[in-house]
């Protein structure tokens, strides 16, 4: 049995966490979208950012994403300053791709046949028996440190935690958070390479259709094989195409 992983702070504390974080989110802004390259922001519990590594952008990408702050948040750049991937507190000092609280019935996913929805230079296609998603692709874990990367999927099976492994992927948990187990096609369109990862977590992707896991085995040769490899690695222009149930 597949279960969903839920706050780990305990039913009553997390209901009253998660409300008081809503509205004092409320007059916080978003993650920003760029930082310096590279930069690495951490939010403390007052939802304020403290830069662990690079610095604010210049005037001219003062823009924000999508992503709002959560205590705890960690938040990495790539080497453009845009931002890459969200990380959350996963509660035994490390962190999880996916939100604290989510749901298994995927209220993420949006409705069949409803077309295009676009975010940043990424679309997903919602087709009547299939997404179509055109974007960046990236990965995520510890691909720079292959001795730590026990990392948690977003759910837990037969109650024992799931840690991701290589050819689990994560799709976008704000509308396509499909049923854990949904086969992935990715291909990069700048090499047509082709490879099929599978759903296994979701995350915020800001600014991608998909992200890889990566155990740190990978990091020199590509995303198995869609790129040519190095830690800063993503598919930049790639495509992906999958359904919206398990088969």
């Amino acid at each position: 049995m597949i279960l969903k992983k839920r706050m780990l702070f305990g039913l009553i504390g997390s209901f009253v966490l998660s409300f008081s974080m809503r509205i004092q989110a409320a007059d916080i802004k978003n993650v920003p979208n760029y930082m310096q390259p590279d930069s690495v922001i951490i939010y403390d519990n007052e939802l304020n950012y403290q830069c662990e590594k690079g610095g604010e952008a210049d005037s001219s990408k003062q823009e924000m994403s999508d992503v709002e702050p959560y205590p705890g948040m960690k938040a990495v750049y790539d080497d453009e300053g845009l931002l890459r991937n969200v990380y959350y507190p996963d509660g035994d000092g490390g962190y999880q791709l996916s939100p604290p609280i989510t749901t298994y019935n995927n209220t993420g996913v949006r409705k069949r046949g409803s077309g295009k929805w676009e975010y940043g230079k990424c679309f997903l296609n919602f087709k009547a028996d299939k997404v179509v998603g055109k974007g960046q692709i990236t990965y995520y874990g510890k691909p720079d440190a292959p001795k730590e990367t026990k990392f948690e999927g977003d759910h837990s099976v037969n109650g024992e935690k799931y840690y991701l492994k290589m050819g689990d992927c994560a799709t976008k948990w704000k509308g396509d958070d499909v049923p854990t187990g949904v086969k992935v096609k990715a291909k990069n369109l700048k090499n047509n390479k082709v490879k099929t990862f599978k759903k296994e977590d979701c995350g915020e992707l800001p600014n991608a259709i998909l992200d890889i896991f990566e155990d740190g085995t990978w990091s020199k040769k590509g995303i198995c094989g869609l790129t040519v490899g190095g830690i800063k690695d993503s598919v930049d222009n790639g495509k992906i195409v999958h359904s919206y149930t398990v088969q």
